[in-house]
Parts: structure tokens; C-alpha cells; sequence
């Protein structure tokens, strides 16, 4: 049920950021020196734009610097160097392979961080996140963070200021690096003109059908995105994937993060072929579990749950409800004034992977001309808003005293409906 378990991936792994990100981030810079506040201050007015093409010209852009001074290809993809107008150069990656965008930006601001106390020779003293920001451009999502640092350089401290963003682009994992104190916007600007001017030739032969972002907040906190894609291959099979993630700052030393990729194959009239679910926590793999029918026609759950083999059969009772199947309760819900309740039955592991869990929804009052419904899943409760085409464009739910929301932000196509 890719589409519409988002939260309940969320909620599943909500233990990793109820600390607040606003508890951590520092805010505002008047405690510094004037030098530094005004150090910190600088930027670069203006930039043109740069266009380039890297990974054997499968990926192309145009980003905002003075100068792209270097562009080296490697067989892990493509390094580039800027000049945005600082003393220090940015430096860009660009990754045709299969990444996470939360490791990414993680390894990326360590590694810049200890490349500027290589190159000070300097030693860390203390250490302050001072920007972690989760945005999109032109569906495409990214994170930035920045972080202030002291460090001892020949019995003086010195300050030190590093930024580091990762993104994801249709198969494409970007990530850029900065060091020096201040500009923090002029790299914002490189970085987002990169991402949203992104052209891609992607390697899927099928016909991609609706591709939606949400992004998710706790008590108004972005903390993460989930998107999801349809496409049909050229059999007529659907192939609906979901991908959740999220980061939050625990401390100035430690990020937080959680991905979850599910992905489900049904045939056009909805019926479910197999599904497919991994998740990891802050790099770690949680789960990593498949669902297909085994030669006694019943629904085999197989796999590893926390670095141990897992393996059950669901109730052969149960006949299983697909993402396709969800929607089309939901669009007959929306459009049929008696009909007022669906109940389902889905395999929901981020719940319990070894039960059939029932997913049940309830038609509610709502503002006026937006469908909203309450939906059940186990225990879990979602208000949740639709479009006139049944898609979810804003879920609610509680967990003890916060509130978690997923919004859709940005979408193209349409799902497909039954045959």
C-alpha cells in the first residue's frame, strides 16, 4: 500500500526525530563577534549560469556560478569545481549509482569538515548546526545544512564554516560542498539553480504514468519527503514505488535518519503480483523483506528483519489488497454519495511483516468540496484530504503530543484506473 503508508513509515520511525531540529539549530548569529557576524555575512551578488553536461551525457544542467573551473569524469560519476565568488571553491558530485540522499549529505559534511581541519592544520573544539533545511525544486528533493565550528590552530581558535547539500533527480544523486565563513545564500542559489535546471535521460523502459512529492513536517518542522512514482511496462503490469525519508538533528553532532523503499507489481485490474519493502536507520538496514505467491498459492513473506532471517506465510484467508485496489476504494468512496466505509486487507510491515493488517476507510466531514476521510491502518488514524482524483494531497496524525502531516507539494500525470 505504497501510496497511501506513508505515515506509517513516518510513525514508525518517529522515535529517530521527536527531538525537535529547532532545539538543535542554532538561531541567529548575535552572539558572535562583529568581524564574524559580518564574515558570515558576505555573499556574491551575481552569478550567470554555467550549463554543463556529465554521466556520458545522460544528465545535464545549468547552475549559477562566476566559473565552472573543472570537470573531471570518474567511473563513479562526475566531480565538478566552482567558482561562486569565494576565496574557497564549491565542489560538486554528481552519482549515477544507487545511493540514499540522507547518507549522502552525512558523509559530505564530515568529509568537508575534516578536509578543512586537514588543510588548517587544526584540531575541532566545539562544534553548532547552524542550518538544516529540506526544500524541493521542480519535484526534486534536497536537504542542506551548514555548521559553525572552533578549532585550535597553533594555540589560537579559528572559526570554521561548512555546508554541504545532497539531492535526489530522477535516478540521480547530486551532492555539493562549501567551506568558508558566509555565503550561505550564494551557495543556496548554486545549488538549487543545479537542481531545478536538471535535465535527464533516465534508463526505465516504462511508461511513467504519475509521480507525486509530499513533504512531511512535525509540528510544521520539514523534516523529510516521500515520493512516489507509477509506471506501466509494456506487458500493461503497474509498477507503484514509494520512497520515505526523513533526517532530524538529535545533537550538533548527530543527524538522525530513516528511508524506507517499498514497491508493489499489480496487474491492470488491480490484482497484486508481489511487493517489495527495505528499510535502514541512520545507515543501518532495518528490514528487507519480498511478498510473492509460493507454489501452494499463498502469500510468502521472505527476508531479513534486523540482520535475521525472517520467513511466514499470511493468513491464506486474506485475500490482499493492492496500492491500485486502496485507490479505486477511495475514488468510489469519493464519488458514490452511499458509500461511506471500505474496509481492506494489506500486508503493512512496517507494522507487523508477518500479518494482514485491515486498512479501513471512513468518509468524514471536511471543507466544503474537498473529500476527506479518516484512514485506519492497525492502530494508526489518518485525516486525510483528496484531490478530485482520489489522490491524497494532505495526510494528518497524532503521536503523543506532536502532530505529523504529509502535504503534497508537487505532482505530474495521473493514476491509472482499474481495467
Amino acid at each position: 500500500m505504497t501510496l497511501q503508508r506513508r505515515l506509517v513509515s513516518l510513525a514508525a520511525t518517529m522515535c529517530l526525530a521527536l527531538g525537535s531540529v529547532s532545539d538543535v539549530v542554532a538561531q541567529g548569529n548575535d552572539e558572535y563577534p562583529e568581524w564574524m557576524q559580518e564574515a558570515m555575512a558576505r555573499e556574491t551578488r551575481s552569478m550567470g549560469k554555467r550549463k554543463f553536461k556529465a554521466l556520458d551525457g545522460s544528465f545535464e544542467s545549468s547552475l549559477r556560478a562566476l566559473k565552472i573551473k573543472t570537470k573531471e569524469d570518474y567511473d563513479w560519476g562526475t566531480y565538478l569545481v566552482l567558482d561562486i565568488g569565494a576565496d574557497a571553491d564549491a565542489g560538486c558530485y554528481l552519482y549515477s549509482d544507487s545511493l540514499s540522499i540522507t547518507e549522502l549529505l552525512k558523509a559530505l559534511a564530515q568529509s568537508t569538515l575534516d578536509e578543512t581541519l586537514k588543510a588548517n592544520n587544526a584540531t575541532l573544539g566545539t562544534k553548532t548546526i547552524t542550518q538544516l533545511d529540506f526544500d524541493h525544486a521542480e519535484g526534486h528533493p534536497f536537504y542542506i545544512i551548514e555548521h559553525l565550528y572552533t578549532a585550535d590552530q597553533n594555540d589560537q581558535t579559528i572559526a570554521v564554516q561548512t555546508r554541504a547539500a545532497s539531492a535526489y533527480i530522477d535516478g540521480f544523486y547530486v551532492g555539493c560542498t562549501h567551506s568558508e565563513l558566509g555565503y550561505t545564500k550564494t551557495f543556496k542559489k548554486m545549488f538549487v539553480s543545479l537542481v531545478e535546471n536538471a535535465e535527464v535521460v533516465t534508463a526505465t523502459e516504462n511508461a511513467r504514468l504519475y509521480r507525486e512529492l509530499q513533504v512531511l513536517r512535525i509540528d510544521r518542522q520539514p523534516i523529510g519527503y516521500a515520493m512516489t512514482t507509477i509506471e506501466r511496462d509494456a506487458e500493461g503490469d503497474i509498477l507503484t514505488a514509494s520512497d520515505v525519508v526523513t533526517i532530524a538533528a538529535v545533537d550538533a553532532d548527530t543527524l538522525a535518519t530513516s528511508e524506507t523503499y517499498s514497491s508493489e507489481w499489480t496487474h491492470p485490474d488491480g490484482q497484486l503480483i508481489n511487493a517489495f519493502e527495505t528499510s535502514a536507520e541512520n545507515g543501518n538496514l532495518m528490514m528487507d523483506l519480498t511478498l510473492n505467491l509460493n507454489d501452494d498459492a499463498q502469500w510468502l513473506v521472505a527476508g531479513e528483519v534486523q540482520q535475521k532471517d525472517f520467513e511466514t506465510v499470511l493468513d491464506p484467508e486474506a485475500t490482499l489488497a493492492s496500492t491500485l485496489d486502496a485507490l479505486d476504494a477511495i475514488r468510489q468512496l469519493t464519488r458514490d454519495d452511499g458509500l461511506q466505509t471500505v474496509t481492506l486487507s494489506t500486508w503493512s510491515p512496517d507494522l507487523d511483516p508477518s500479518t494482514v493488517s485491515e486498512f479501513r476507510i471512513e468518509e468524514v466531514a471536511g471543507v466544503a468540496g474537498t473529500p476527506t476521510a479518516m484512514i485506519s491502518i492497525g492502530p494508526l488514524r489518518l485525516r486525510t484530504e483528496f484531490d478530485e482524483d482520489g489522490m491524497a494531497t494532505e495526510q494528518k496524525m497524532r503521536l503523543g503530543g506532536s502532530e505529523i502531516v504529509s502535504e503534497r507539494v508537487w505532482f505530474e500525470g495521473k493514476a491509472p484506473e482499474l481495467e
